[in-house]
């Protein structure tokens, strides 16, 4: 199968889409934008949960159709993608997530009969280690239909089973090159450790209220803050308040924009501490909110977890620790909030890294190329 020499329309389908926030969801926000821009028509499948009735709107010059995702309504789904592939002579057919399910093999079966490359994304572990017996059959075949798959990390790549390896193709994701904070709210004196993602016990934020006890202990001016919500944020919130640290934690809950830009700015180490958890199989296969925070020159620490090694090369960009060890965590906090020289060549060569691999217009044109091969 030859792909067109040039992409002029493409056709995405997903379960993740804004207004959710998530690293999936920005990643497609972002394709949209710089493929709008080059000229590329995009029209999306959004498949919900909820409702009875497609919704269509307009995102950044995109067609967005968002659909029922109960199994009664695959017939009209169908026709709409049917429609809509043909009537925009779509160059790709490209399924981020919902590989597993029955429209997604739908759509690229729909691919393979207009000879065009229909492609699968895979973004952590979670993704194979589906629970119910259609989705362990289907993921295979989903697999064996596709022209290529992509992966958001060499880590994802290696959870492809080999005999489908030669198809991925490694799509690192991107970040916006940072903009100065528009209202600082800190003096100099005061050291913040950021956290940025859901509150949920893989992530670590536990080890990370239990280090911030330690760090204190060194650098009695350091805080914690912690954007982001999700399930746990209770349970963390009364565990900051059994260790006297309520008045050193922050729960600033979800940020987006200008608002989250600051937080950034306004940081003096980011950390992400992921760990695995028992009965969660999710990984943390990338790691966004590294790569936010090297576009605004911060250092970084992070734990030898999933992927986050691909972005933390240790004494370079940042420090790495072992997962579920609060003591070493604070031991790389200290270590940077108390030397301001290895701050600022850490957050410095961050900002380099980022620079030459994480912007969204290099993410968009290996997304380009990976449909070309």
């Amino acid at each position: 199968m030859k792909p067109p020499a040039k992409v002029k329309s493409v056709l995405f389908v997903t379960y993740h889409f804004p207004p959710e926030i998530g690293g999936i969801h920005t990643r497609i926000s972002h394709y949209i934008t710089d493929l709008r821009r080059r000229g590329v028509a995009v029209t999306v499948f959004v498949i919900a949960t909820r409702g009875g009735h497609v919704r269509r709107y307009n995102v950044d010059g995109a067609d967005v159709y968002v659909c029922p995702g109960q199994l009664q309504f695959i017939g009209r789904n169908a026709t709409y993608l049917l429609r809509s592939v043909f009537s925009k002579h779509a160059d790709v057919i490209h399924v981020f997530t919902g590989a597993s399910t029955v429209f997604g093999i739908f759509a690229l079966f729909v691919g393979r009969m207009k000879r065009v490359p229909s492609v699968i994304s895979f973004f952590g572990k979670e993704q194979f280690e589906t629970v119910t017996l259609i989705q362990r059959a289907l993921l295979p075949f989903s697999m064996r239909l596709a022209t290529s798959i992509g992966v958001n990390t060499p880590y994802t790549r290696g959870l492809v089973p080999e005999s489908f390896r030669r198809k991925t193709h490694v799509l690192l994701g991107g970040a916006e090159v940072s903009e100065p904070a528009s209202n600082p709210r800190l003096n100099g004196k005061t050291a913040t450790i950021l956290f940025v993602g859901r509150l949920i016990e893989r992530k670590g934020e536990d080890d990370l209220i239990r280090a911030l006890q330690l760090v204190r202990e060194r650098c009695p001016q350091s805080r914690l803050v912690l954007v982001g919500d999700g399930p746990d944020r209770k349970r963390f919130e009364d565990l900051a308040r059994s260790l006297d640290l309520s008045g050193d934690v922050e729960f600033r809950g979800t940020l987006t924009g200008r608002a989250l830009n600051d937080a950034y700015e306004e940081s003096s180490v980011v950390v992400l501490p992921s760990k695995h958890v028992k009965g969660d199989s999710s990984s943390e296969t990338m790691g966004f909110t590294l790569i936010e925070a090297s576009m605004h020159s911060k250092p970084l620490v992070g734990t030898l977890h999933g992927g986050i090694p691909e972005i933390i090369k240790d004494g370079e960009n940042g420090l790495l620790v072992p997962e579920n060890s609060p003591r070493e965590l604070a031991a790389a906090l200290v270590r940077i909030l108390s030397d301001e020289e290895l701050a600022k060549r850490l957050g410095k060569n961050a900002l380099e890294m980022a620079e030459d691999k994480f912007t969204w217009k290099a993410a968009t044109n290996r997304l380009l190329e990976s449909y070309a091969r």
